[in-house]
């Protein structure tokens, strides 16, 4: 399969324009000569021991969660390990893409499939790889925020293009229809499956045209009133110059008066940073740890606890979760529990303050597991008709002795 088309079924699934502002998603390297995509070599971080293990396997696109390439980069030589790794691919025409913070936005990604480890059933990461088991995890994954169990933090706002721009045009009633269809033929008042959407209420116009006008109605340098109707539509960026010109053809008015307004962005349903749980009972804080070290296949986690109770005492109905580093999402949460894979010492600190529990479990294994669920469903949108491997030497750098 060409590279485009494997880039257009990853943008289908996580749209990079979901990312956070401040991230480097999509296609970091892409070789000059062209490769037919044959095997997807999947990783969380892309370290210079995975990049071999991907090398020695024959593959022609590297996955990784985590961008190698964040920061500029102003020369490429060998004395640098991220500069390396990018001449290695390179020099092997391995393409390298990231998704990163898309995934994290996503509704059934990597914050929901946390989520999924405190849910009835709990979701832990299955090894049945079946198209039949491949819709029942990705249902699993959408349950909560199905369900009003599962909300997002920080959600994700969006504008669609063709509602960029409120335009307004007062027109006289019996020129309300010819004017909004002019309108509509270029564009405007798309809304979803509909065209033509407009809004139209009665007010009343005045003008006062000069020794040089030309009115329709009334006389000049005459200050005349007349009933008129104030016509609302949505509009592109790209159709305002139509718009304009539209109203100038099919307006009855010498000069029309027009108006445009920008539209501020709307949330993107289940879209964001970040997830709070509400559970059907309130829990014990260990039955919480117990259900992350399943779902993250983990012996030991990092646990804070309010001064005076336990994990047996502290009760949790409230879980503020965020995969990686959570503090900027969820560090002044008042959940029961905040669940991250890393926060800064005073975070803390004041969360245990505000009687909130924390559980950290580093940063990339509140991440990693999330791509076996990414294999089964590569596998089905690709129909096998591309190999997928998971990176076996791929781990967090820290480790619990």
């Amino acid at each position: 399969m060409e590279l485009k088309n494997v880039l257009k079924k990853f943008e289908e699934y996580a749209p990079t324009k979901t990312a956070e502002k401040w991230d480097n998603v999509g296609l970091l390297v892409e070789p000059y000569t062209s490769t037919p995509i044959k095997k997807i070599f999947m990783t969380n971080d892309l370290t210079e021991a995975v990049l071999e293990e991907a090398i020695a396997s024959g593959a022609n696109l590297i996955f990784s969660y985590h961008p190698p390439i964040f920061s500029a980069m102003k020369r490429l030589n060998v004395r640098d390990v991220k500069q390396r790794i990018v001449i290695r691919a390179i020099e092997n025409r391995i393409a390298v893409y990231s998704p990163h913070t898309a995934v994290d936005a996503l509704n059934g990604g990597v914050n929901d499939w946390l989520a999924s480890a405190f849910l009835d059933p709990p979701l832990h990461s299955a090894d049945d790889s079946s198209i039949e088991s491949h819709a029942k995890v990705l249902e699993a994954l959408k349950k909560g925020s199905k369900e009003g169990k599962v909300t997002v933090v920080q959600p994700h706002n969006a504008i669609d293009p063709n509602q960029a721009y409120k335009f307004v045009v007062t027109v006289p009633a019996d020129s309300l229809d010819k004017v909004r269809s002019a309108l509509g033929n270029v564009g405007l008042g798309q809304i979803g499956n509909y065209s033509q959407c407009s809004f139209a209420i009665p007010g009343t116009g005045t003008f006062q045209g000069n020794a040089e006008s030309n009115p329709q109605v009334g006389k000049k340098e005459n200050l005349e009133s007349v009933q008129e109707m104030r016509l609302e539509m949505v509009c592109g960026k790209d159709k305002l110059g139509r718009a304009i010109e539209a109203v100038k053809a099919s307006h009855p008015y010498e000069t029309p008066a027009w108006e445009v307004y920008p539209l501020e962005p709307t949330p993107v349903p289940d879209t964001g940073m970040g997830r709070i749980v509400k559970l059907d009972q309130p829990q014990t804080l260990a039955w919480a740890i117990d259900r992350i070290k399943k779902h993250l296949k983990m012996d030991h986690i990092r646990v804070a606890i309010p001064q005076g109770s336990s994990v047996d005492q502290h009760r949790v109905s409230k879980i503020a979760i965020c995969a990686g580093s959570g503090a900027s999402v969820i560090g002044s949460s008042h959940a029961d529990l905040l669940f991250s894979g890393e926060m800064g010492h005073h975070d803390v600190l004041a969360a245990i303050e505000r009687k909130s529990a924390v559980a950290l479990c580093d940063h990339s294994n509140t991440e990693r597991g999330y791509l076996q669920f990414l294999k089964r469903h590569f596998r089905h949108i690709f129909n096998d008709s591309i190999e997928i491997e998971i990176s076996q030497v791929d781990r967090d750098p820290l480790q619990i002795m």
